[in-house]
């Protein structure tokens, strides 16, 4: 179950960069964002994950748990990053 996952989240990673991410950025959204809250909400379903490795043994609980962490530090650093972007490119000193 854990490789069809991950080779889902990596169809999806592919999809999101060579076709929605163009499509966002042409109708003037922020494809930063986009790709954060992509990496976010597979965080959230990768710590699912985590939580059935931790009946496993330790090593998987703590693989999966820097997975999550990464993920999710990621993501949230992706979304910041293109907002503090955008916000600057408007002019805001924020």
């Amino acid at each position: 179950m854990v490789f069809t996952t991950f080779s889902g989240f990596w169809l999806g990673n592919s999809m999101l960069q060579l076709f929605f991410l163009p499509q966002t950025a042409k109708q003037g959204g922020n494809p930063g964002i986009a790709v954060g809250l992509f990496l976010v909400a597979w965080s959230i379903v990768s710590l699912y994950i985590c939580v059935a490795a931790l009946a496993t043994t330790n090593v998987d609980g703590v693989v999966f748990d820097i997975g999550t962490g990464a993920l999710f530090v990621i993501g949230i650093g992706a979304s910041l990053l293109a907002l503090r972007q955008s916000r600057s490119a408007a002019g805001c000193r924020c």
